[in-house]
C-alpha cells in the first residue's frame, strides 16, 4: 500500500483534500530574526517541538506569523494550543487556514491582520474521522459489501495515524477551539462531505467514490469584516482577497468558496456552487502523510 495515496488525485474531492497534503512544500521558517519570532512557510510533522524550543520566552516582541496552505493541521493544532498560553502579540499576514484558523487565529494577547490575507474555515481534515464512524456503522457500502470484514480490510489500508490525528483535530475543534458553538455549526453544515460508496478499481491503490456535499455545496468559508467580529476580532484593516486569489491559494475552484458573514439561518438556496454528487471522476486521496 503506498503510504501517501490511497487514490491518485482526480475530481472535486481530489482537489480539496491535496491543498492539505503539501507535497514538496517549503519547510517552515521558525524562529527569530534581530530578536523578532516568525513561523512562516509550511509547517511539517515534528515543527511543534521545534517551535517551543526555538520560541520560548522571545515573545516580547510580535510574532509573525505566514502559515502555507499545506501545512499539517495536527501540528498547527498543537502550535496554536501552545501559543495559546504564551499569549503572544500577533501580526498575520499571507493566509491562517483550517487548523490555523481554528486554533491560531486567537491564540494572541492581541492581532494584526495585513490587508489582502486569506482566512478560511473548513472541516475538511476532519472527513477521516467522520468515515470511519460511517464505516464502522456499516453505512458505507465498500465494493457494494457492508460487511465488517470489508470495513476491517479498509480501514486497515489507511495508517493509522492518519485516522488518530482526524479524531483528535475534530475533539480539539469541538473541546478547544474558541470559535462559537454557533459558527462551528455553520461551518460544519455548509463544507461538509459525506462518501456514500467506495469503490476499488483495478489498482490497489485506486478507490472512487460516491459522495454528497452539504446542502450549500461549499468547502471552505471565508470570513468578511464582519464575519471577523462574529469570532470576536477585531478586522481593522483587514479585506478578504478576491475569489480567483483565494481559490488558487487553497487548489480549489472558485466555486466552492463562501466569502461573507457567519449566517444563523441558513438561505433555501446554495451558498456555493460547486460540490455535486453526480461526478463519476472523484476517487480519495490522503489529505496529509
Amino acid at each position: 500500500m503506498n503510504m501517501h495515496h490511497i487514490a491518485r488525485c482526480a475530481g472535486m474531492v481530489g482537489l480539496a483534500l491535496a491543498t492539505l497534503t503539501g507535497p514538496g512544500a517549503q519547510a517552515a521558517s521558525i524562529g527569530t530574526i534581530f530578536g523578532t519570532p516568525h513561523i512562516v512557510g509550511s509547517i511539517r510533522p515534528g515543527e511543534f517541538e521545534e517551535a517551543k524550543k526555538d520560541l520560548s520566552g522571545h515573545f516580547d516582541k510580535p510574532l509573525s506569523l505566514k502559515l502555507a496552505p499545506a501545512s499539517n493541521p495536527l501540528e498547527v493544532m498543537h502550535i496554536g494550543l501552545w501559543l495559546r498560553e504564551q499569549q503572544p502579540a500577533i501580526k498575520l499576514s499571507g493566509s491562517c487556514v483550517g487548523a490555523c484558523a481554528w486554533f491560531m487565529l486567537d491564540s494572541g494577547r492581541s492581532l494584526e491582520i495585513a490587508k489582502g490575507s486569506l482566512i478560511a474555515f473548513s472541516t475538511l481534515p476532519e472527513m477521516w474521522a467522520d468515515l470511519r464512524d460511517q464505516i464502522e456503522r456499516g453505512e458505507i457500502s465498500i465494493n457494494d459489501d457492508r460487511s465488517r470484514a470489508a470495513a476491517r480490510n479498509f480501514i486497515a489500508k489507511v495508517p493509522a495515524p492518519l485516522w488518530a490525528a482526524a479524531t483528535t483535530l475534530r475533539e480539539q475543534r469541538l473541546a478547544q477551539a474558541r470559535t462559537p458553538a454557533w459558527i462551528q455549526r455553520f461551518v460544519e453544515t455548509t463544507t461538509s462531505l459525506t462518501i456514500q460508496q467506495l469503490r476499488q478499481s483495478e489498482s490497489d491503490n485506486d478507490w472512487g467514490l460516491t459522495m454528497s456535499g452539504s446542502p450549500h455545496r461549499c468547502l471552505w468559508w471565508i470570513p468578511d469584516a464582519e464575519g471577523l467580529r462574529q469570532l470576536g476580532l477585531e478586522p481593522g484593516r483587514y479585506a478578504p482577497p478576491d475569489l480567483e486569489t483565494a481559490a488558487k491559494a487553497l487548489n480549489v475552484p472558485t466555486s466552492v468558496l463562501y466569502v461573507g458573514p457567519a449566517l444563523r439561518e441558513l438561505p433555501e438556496q446554495p451558498l456555493c456552487n460547486g460540490v455535486r454528487s453526480d461526478d463519476p471522476n472523484r476517487q480519495l486521496q490522503l489529505p496529509w502523510s
